[in-house]
């Protein structure tokens, strides 16, 4: 069992080494800074109701974004 653990773990760290998953984890980080950036925009939102709604319509499809792509790395872990 120990054994199995220590190869899972090995293949694993070859994923992470994928040129697919290394853009994932691009896209992923990228996305979040995009993300930080319209939350803090929203935190000193100064513009009328639907400016705001547009904003946070934006901010749910950066976070559906940022989930999926985790999704897709993590499919990328377990597949290996």
């Amino acid at each position: 069992m120990f054994e199995r653990n220590i190869e899972e773990n090995n293949n694993i760290k070859e994923v992470f080494k994928t040129q697919e998953y290394q853009d994932l984890r691009k896209k992923f980080n990228e996305l979040n800074e995009e993300y930080k950036e319209l939350y803090e925009k929203g935190k000193n939102f100064e513009g009328n109701d639907e400016q705001y709604r547009a904003l946070q319509k934006e901010l749910s499809e950066k976070g559906a974004q940022i989930q999926e792509t985790h999704s897709q790395m993590h499919q990328l872990e377990i597949s290996e």
